[in-house]
């Protein structure tokens, strides 16, 4: 009958795995989320830059990739 004891030990082991399982499993989704809002996010404020760039006007002194260097570089 010792048998039926380990049994139900791998069973009750086997039904703790599955939570946790399920458990990380829920916590990556909502973490899955969140990352595809920020992608969003991300590419919605890197076309407003490409427009922002794309109107700037070319001034004699600069050319167009030093004016892109220019507004990519932070304020500081």
């Amino acid at each position: 009958m010792a048998h039926r004891g380990v049994e139900r030990g791998g069973r009750h082991r086997s039904e703790h795995e599955l939570a946790s399982a399920w458990t990380k499993h829920g916590k990556l989704a909502e973490e899955n989320v969140r990352l595809r809002e920020q992608l969003v996010q991300a590419q919605r404020s890197l076309a407003l830059a490409r427009e922002q760039v794309r109107r700037l006007p070319v001034t004699p002194d600069l050319d167009s990739d030093e004016v892109v260097l220019l507004h990519l570089t932070p304020a500081g």
